[in-house]
């Protein structure tokens, strides 16, 4: 008898650590596999084409924007995302001064009204009002002729300001409420026009949430951005990125590090926490 107890117990304690340090979280989904190619999408970069910088993985980051200023510093950060319009001349230069990335945030998918150039968007390229914020609006990406221009012009400011790179968001209309007939195709079009625009002005860019349709556009972009990919169980999706030695940029809000960290990391994804209640403040803990 106490033989037994002894092997058992010794038994316990050896596997009980192997099915922990195995379990790899949650169950996958499938994937949905996306659109696949689609016509009158941009040529892909060829990888003797490409000059811009482009950021891999295990690169340290954050995120901050307008409405916390001045900006606060993180020992090791190299890059940094901001805001193209809210961040003022300063802290440009001040990062540029000292050798940081910058990676400036552009709204590609929606129309928020306090911009500056707002008054160029015809009323016809809106659709509904976002319902999380008020003031932005979903914009029609199935007029790519009118939309290029627009967000040219946006990419001419950011090239002059020095953005190294573009985060380009609200890119997934066909999947939201938007009051427009936009489907996955129009998307994925409208997106590949959009990374062609920012690569012809030497600046990279990132693929932001947009999960599905990351396979098919993986070549066109240069980094890829999500938010709360583990709580929801979605992260999988942004592999390929990775596989092209493209870093993946993430944000938790609700989750501890625990929760999801080790993960993160054996993916190697670049993951951080940030405040809750979609805070993009100086409070900032890194996976890695």
């Amino acid at each position: 008898m106490g033989n037994r107890f002894f092997y058992t117990v010794i038994f316990a304690f050896l596997i009980i650590p192997i099915i922990h340090s195995c379990n790899p979280g949650p169950e996958e989904p499938d994937k949905d596999p996306g659109p696949g190619e689609v016509e009158g999408m941009p040529i892909k970069p060829e990888p003797e084409e490409i000059t811009w910088w482009i950021p891999e993985p295990g690169i340290s980051w954050d995120v901050q924007f307008d409405r916390f200023p001045p900006l606060t510093y993180h020992d090791g950060v190299e890059v940094y995302i901001l805001d193209l319009y809210g961040t003022p001349d300063d802290i440009f230069n001040d990062l540029k001064s000292r050798g940081n990335k910058i990676i400036c945030y552009v709204s590609t998918g929606t129309l928020e009204v306090n911009r500056a150039d707002a008054d160029e968007f015809p009323e016809y390229l809106l659709g509904n009002e976002m319902a999380e914020w008020e003031g932005e609006f979903w914009l029609d990406v199935r007029y790519t002729k009118e939309l290029r221009e627009l967000m040219g012009k946006r990419f001419d400011y950011a090239k002059e300001r020095g953005c190294d790179a573009i985060d380009a968001d609200n890119m997934d209309s066909y999947s939201n409420s938007t009051g427009l007939d936009v489907t996955m195709e129009d998307q994925v079009l409208y997106n590949a026009i959009i990374a062609t625009e920012a690569h012809d002005r030497g600046m990279a860019i990132g693929l932001k949430n947009a999960l599905v349709l990351i396979e098919t556009l993986v070549d066109y972009y240069d980094f890829g951005y999500n938010e709360q990919c583990y709580q929801y169980n979605e992260c999988h999706y942004m592999r390929p990125f990775i596989e092209k030695g493209k870093a993946v940029f993430g944000i938790e809000y609700k989750l501890n590090k625990r929760d999801f960290c080790d993960r993160a990391n054996e993916e190697n994804f670049d993951f951080l926490v940030k405040g809750p209640g979609f805070d993009l403040g100086p409070f900032r803990e890194s996976c890695r």
